[in-house]
């Protein structure tokens, strides 16, 4: 049986929630591993061993699973340094190979699929509208030219196309790269139904603490565009303008939710995250919010 003591010379590559940690380990032959902790790790295994081989994209395999420690563990081969990008060339690539992976059946996730870490979007709409005063100081006074409570309201009382499809879960540029020009899609740890925005959001608007994009997205048109004409293609039959106004639906509610989770970081420990870190996430996301208000505000 397999068991982190067997390696040697563990350096850690990524520093996760609670304490969790990705590593670079190596056996006794001098070969190179990463090693994961998973809390599901049958279920994450299900996803390499049922759904992932009947998707196009790369993604590492996976070698082994154990139980230790009163934890499970992942073995996983060993990619190289990997790169993670925020450009249109890698992000395109992934629109596409998402909006195959989102037209698999999802009876292909049969005994894995479970809720996301995250609240589902219907959780954050009702969130959201118990906590307005609490967001309206979040926002800082900004002049969106959006009136939250009416927004909030009109979000509330309608629907978007939820659709279940098979979702990565957290599809932020961390866990997609570009190696000799293929892309690789990792960790799928928290893969599950959602509707379709749930990972369109994540590629194209969320904003992560050890990633920053440090310029002003100026793509989102294009890469919805791009998902919306492969979607098609394979059939998907989506009225472009009812989707591009769901999806900016979904991403104003999503984007508000990190505002509030992101205060709470910086409100508490702030996790694993430095407060610079969570600081630069804040000021991205605040310039997500008002870009997507001004964009797709007078849609709702």
């Amino acid at each position: 049986m397999t068991r982190k003591l067997d390696f040697q010379q563990a350096t850690i590559i990524y520093a996760g929630l609670g304490e969790r940690k990705v590593e670079r380990v190596m056996d006794e032959t001098g070969g190179s591993f990463i090693v994961k902790p998973s809390s599901h790790p049958s279920r994450e295994a299900m996803v390499y061993e049922q759904v992932l081989p009947a998707i196009s994209a790369r993604y590492p395999k996976l070698l082994s699973q154990w139980e230790e420690e009163s934890s499970g563990w992942l073995l996983f081969e060993d990619l190289g340094e990997l790169e993670h990008p925020y450009d249109l060339e890698a992000a395109s690539q992934v629109m596409t190979e998402m909006a195959r992976w989102h037209e698999l059946p999802p009876a292909i996730m049969s005994g894995i699929a479970g809720e996301g870490v995250k609240p589902s979007y219907a959780d954050m709409v009702a969130e959201l509208r118990r906590d307005e005063a609490r967001l309206a100081d979040l926002l800082g006074g900004q002049d969106s030219g959006v009136d939250l409570r009416r927004l909030l309201a009109e979000i509330g009382s309608r629907t978007i196309d939820t659709d279940q499809v098979i979702s990565h879960g957290d599809l932020h540029v961390g866990n997609y790269s570009l190696i000799g020009g293929q892309l690789y899609i990792l960790d799928w740890e928290h893969a599950h139904l959602s509707c379709r925005y749930w990972d369109l959001f994540h590629v194209i608007d969320l904003s992560h603490p050890l990633y920053p994009r440090r310029t002003a997205l100026a793509w989102r048109e294009e890469l919805l565009q791009t998902y919306w004409e492969e979607a098609q293609r394979l059939g998907a039959k989506l009225d472009r303008e009812a989707f591009l106004q769901a999806y900016g639906q979904f991403a104003i509610i999503f984007s508000l939710w990190m505002l509030k989770l992101i205060a709470q970081d910086l409100s508490g420990d702030g996790g694993p995250w430095a407060r610079e870190q969570l600081l630069v996430q804040q000021a991205e996301t605040l310039a997500i919010t008002l870009q997507l208000f001004e964009q797709y505000g007078s849609w709702i």
